[in-house]
């Protein structure tokens, strides 16, 4: 929907997403400070292709997002997390 109102593509927006996401992950650690956790999915695709996003309910921001909605991604996440 939003690719149709701006006149861009879906790759365009990919593009930008990708971009902005690694610039933010190289100035700040987004796990300081995280203590209450949400985790959800979202379909990104026609056929059902979804994203677990995790996010930091006390700052209200994306903390965490990758492929699958699964037992072995939500590990991902913990994995990346540590102790």
């Amino acid at each position: 929907m939003v690719a149709k109102l701006l006149r861009i593509t879906w790759r365009t927006v990919t593009a930008i997403v990708t971009r902005v996401a690694a610039d933010a992950r190289g100035s700040r650690d987004l796990f300081d400070g995280l203590v209450r956790t949400g985790i959800d999915e979202l379909a990104h695709r026609k056929g059902q292709r979804c994203i677990t996003v995790v996010t930091d309910h006390d700052a209200g921001r994306l903390v965490w997002a990758a492929e699958g909605r699964d037992e072995a991604t939500v590990e991902a996440f913990f994995d990346v997390l540590g102790e």
